[in-house]
C-alpha cells in the first residue's frame, strides 16, 4: 500500500479515536453529576465514610447508600481515565491546536482538583461548602469538555487569514455567554438550597410561596429567592437564544442548538413545579438537578458553537 495512503489512514483513525473519547467524556460526566444528584438526594454521601476505599474495602457490603455511592466513584474513575486519555491523545498528536490543548490541559487541573475535593469531601463528612464546591468544579469540567467536543468534531470552516486578522470585528455571543454564566449561578443557588435545608420551606405552593412573593421566614425567602433568580436567568437565556438565532449561519446546527436550550429551559421550569407538586420525590427532585445540567450543557454547547474558534485539523499528526 502507497505509504502516503497507509499514512492518511492512520491520521483518520487518530482523530476517530479522538472524537470517540471527547463524546464518551462528555456523556460520561453528565452521567457522573446526575448520580452525584442521586447521592444527594438520596443522603448516600457517607454511604462509603472512607476515601479512596469504601469501608476499607475495595469491593464494599451491598446496602442501598453504600451501592450508591460506591456506583458514583466508579464513575468518577472511569470519567476520570476517559478525560485523561482524551488529554493524553491530544498532547500527543495535537499539540498545534491551541483550542484543544489548552482546554484539554485545563480539564485535567480540574479533574485533579475535582478528585482531591472529593475525598476531603468525604474525610470532614461532607461540609456543606466542600460538597458545593465539588459541584461547581463538575460543572465546570463539563463545560470545558464540552468545548473540547465541539471543536474535535466541528464542521464549520476554519477562519480565513483575513477573518483571524480582524477577529475583533467578529460578533462573539456575549448574550450567550452571560446566560451561560446566569444558569451556572442558579445551579450552585439550587444546591445552596438544598444544603441549607430550605427546599421543601414553600410546601406545594408554586410559583408563589407559601402564596406570597417574599415570604417570612429565612428557609422560605432562601427557596423564593431561587425561584426568582431562574426568571431572571429565564430572560437572560431567551436573550442569548435570540442572539444565537441571528448568528445561525456561522453554524449548520447553530438552531438546532438554540431550540434546544429553550425547550430544555420550558421542561426545566416545568420539571421544577411538578418537583414542588410532589413534595419533592427523590425522582423529580433528581430530575430536576439533572435537568439543570441538561440547559447549562447546552449553553455551553450553543457558545461554543456560535463562537467564531477556528475548526481543528484532525488530518494529521503533529511531529514536534
Amino acid at each position: 500500500m502507497d505509504q502516503a495512503l497507509t499514512t492518511s489512514i492512520r491520521h483518520e483513525r487518530a482523530g476517530g479515536a479522538l472524537r470517540a473519547l471527547t463524546l464518551a467524556s462528555v456523556l460520561a460526566l453528565f452521567a457522573l453529576i446526575t448520580l452525584g444528584g442521586v447521592v444527594r438526594i438520596t443522603d448516600s454521601g457517607l454511604g462509603c465514610p472512607d476515601w479512596p476505599f469504601c469501608h476499607g474495602k475495595v469491593l464494599p457490603s451491598t446496602d442501598a447508600a453504600t451501592l450508591i455511592e460506591y456506583s458514583h466513584r466508579m464513575v468518577a474513575t472511569i470519567t476520570g481515565l476517559l478525560i485523561f486519555a482524551t488529554a493524553v491523545l491530544i498532547w500527543r498528536s495535537h499539540r498545534s491546536e491551541r483550542w484543544l490543548l489548552r482546554p484539554v490541559t485545563i480539564a485535567v487541573f480540574l479533574l485533579v482538583i475535582q478528585v482531591v475535593l472529593g475525598g476531603i469531601t468525604v474525610q470532614t463528612e461532607l461540609n456543606n461548602g466542600l460538597v458545593m464546591a465539588h459541584l461547581a468544579f463538575a460543572e465546570a469540567l463539563l463545560a470545558v469538555m464540552i468545548v473540547v467536543t465541539v471543536v474535535t468534531w466541528s464542521g464549520h470552516p476554519s477562519l480565513t487569514s483575513s477573518e483571524t486578522g480582524q477577529r475583533h470585528k467578529i460578533q462573539r455571543p456575549t448574550l450567550v455567554l452571560l446566560a451561560a454564566a446566569a444558569t451556572f449561578g442558579l445551579i450552585l443557588t439550587g444546591a445552596y438550597v438544598q444544603a441549607s435545608g430550605a427546599t421543601g420551606a414553600c410546601g406545594d405552593s408554586w410559583p408563589l410561596c407559601q402564596g406570597e412573593l417574599l415570604p417570612e421566614g429565612r428557609l422560605a425567602l432562601i427557596h423564593m429567592l431561587h425561584r426568582l433568580l431562574s426568571v431572571a436567568v429565564g430572560v437572560a437565556i431567551a436573550a442569548g437564544v435570540l442572539q444565537a438565532w441571528s448568528l445561525r449561519g456561522r453554524q449548520p446546527f447553530l438552531k438546532i442548538a438554540a431550540l434546544a436550550v429553550a425547550g430544555l429551559f420550558v421542561a426545566q421550569m416545568a420539571v421544577g413545579g411538578i418537583n414542588v407538586l410532589m413534595a419533592f420525590n427523590q425522582a423529580t427532585n433528581v430530575l430536576h438537578i439533572s435537568a439543570a445540567t441538561a440547559v447549562w450543557a447546552s449553553l455551553v454547547l450553543l457558545a461554543a458553537l456560535a463562537y467564531p474558534v477556528p475548526a481543528a485539523n484532525l488530518g494529521g499528526l503533529d511531529a514536534d
